[in-house]
């Protein structure tokens, strides 16, 4: 084996063990961050993302917001925690309730980073 092929051979080894360890991380946060949050929502609103591409392209994601006396939280889908219906179950939640909700994530106000609930259910008083 010639030193060229050597190199192609590390760098493709390299390559990969990076994409495991990526991955790994995108599979680990939701699961190591998991969390419950009881709350009292006091606002809820949608707002829009886009992302445009340099070849023209664009891709716009919906973002779901829910404002508690605790904190900002995002209603969201995860695959990750095999759980869907995040725009019905945005829909189901009242203003002035109280609910507890199963988090992930980390809330960093700064960076505009929310904690995401996959899942919720209202608290009865």
């Amino acid at each position: 084996m010639n030193s060229d092929t050597k190199t192609i051979i590390f760098g493709s080894i390299i390559i990969v063990i990076v994409i495991i360890i990526v991955a790994a991380f995108f599979v680990a946060i939701p699961i190591l961050t998991k969390d419950t949050i009881t709350a009292t929502v006091t606002d809820k609103s949608t707002y829009t993302t886009t992302n445009c591409y340099g070849h023209g392209s664009c891709s716009s994601s919906i973002h779901l917001m829910v404002y508690t006396d605790k904190e900002p939280i995002e209603i969201s889908d995860s695959i990750i925690l095999w759980q869907w219906g995040s725009q019905q179950k945005f829909g189901e939640i009242q203003m002035s309730k109280t609910y507890k909700f199963n988090v992930y994530g980390f809330y960093v106000p700064i960076l505009g980073m929310y904690r995401s609930a996959y899942d919720f259910s209202e608290v009865n008083s």
